[in-house]
């Protein structure tokens, strides 16, 4: 069992920190999402052993910072030590908790088509933003603008629960809900945002490089599930793993989740040997 520190300030000390190899389960609800007791997120284990979990990308696009976290290579394939994202994984379940605490708000970016169902589903259960279909340029470095849009989304919604709509025409009602599944499509995890995030979460920095640039021109912190394919400087906390799959990705939300709603981060078990997936 590990005991992994709250202490969040020092960026450098959590990208020279060594893994150790070995496999890694740890607890989530398979009931809820986000449950509401300790005991139901320790009903299931999760692990990070096969082939598709542990890609890291291919070693001719790996990062030097990202050397570290490798466990061994196949084919020309990176595989991530498990031990490296789980413990980071648990780094940033700390950081959730503490988010909870400081009652912060988080905007999660994913724009792949695999995960917008998904994490559509997860988010819509906390109060936290979300970006899913498309990064609106301009979000974080042009916020005061693009709220505008934001607010022509609510009031369009609030037209629908007060029946105003009731006495369009046919052609004026198709319209209207055309620009209303438009604009729901960009801005339905984002009517809340009144003001910049505290945080940023991507899954793979990579393909969200524009809202990963806004956020740092912001000033604001970046949160990551990344491949070895990008630099972890730029990141304040990053968790090394495959962004491109959804088994990983849903781990890594409800685990960040969990510890952000139980106020409790949920148990990791280091190390575990005979971390060698077959390929």
């Amino acid at each position: 069992m590990i005991n992994i520190p709250s202490d969040f300030t020092s960026k450098k000390n959590e990208l020279s920190a060594k893994p150790q190899p070995g496999n890694v389960k740890f607890s989530v609800s398979v009931e809820n999402l986000l449950p509401d007791k300790v005991d139901e997120a320790k009903a299931s284990y999760l692990s990070f052993l096969t082939p598709e979990e542990t890609f890291f990308g291919l070693t001719k696009y790996c990062h030097p910072r990202m050397k570290k976290f490798i466990i061994r290579y196949s084919k020309k394939v990176a595989h991530v030590d498990a031990n490296a994202t789980l413990t980071h994984l648990q780094k940033v379940g700390e950081l959730f908790k503490e988010i909870k605490d400081k009652n912060q708000t988080v905007l999660f970016v994913t724009t792949k088509l695999a995960f917008r169902s998904t994490v559509n589903q997860m988010l819509s259960q906390t109060s936290h933003l979300f970006v899913t279909y498309r990064w609106p340029g301009g979000l974080l470095t042009n916020m005061e603008e693009l709220i505008k849009r934001i607010q022509v989304l609510k009031n369009m919604q609030q037209k629908v629960e007060d029946d105003e709509i009731s006495h369009f025409t046919k052609r004026e009602k198709m319209l209207f809900i055309k620009k209303k599944y438009r604009l729901e499509k960009t801005w339905q995890g984002l009517t809340s945002m009144t003001k910049l995030p505290d945080y940023l979460f991507v899954i793979d920095p990579v393909a969200e490089k524009i809202a990963v640039t806004e956020a740092i021109k912001m000033g604001i912190p970046v949160i990551a599930l990344t491949k070895s394919t990008f630099n972890p400087e730029l990141l304040h906390y990053f968790i090394p793993g495959n962004d491109n799959s959804i088994n990983t990705t849903e781990v890594v939300l409800k685990f960040v989740l969990t510890s952000w709603k139980l106020g409790e981060v949920p148990i990791i078990e280091l190390p575990i040997k005979n971390q060698n997936p077959s390929t």
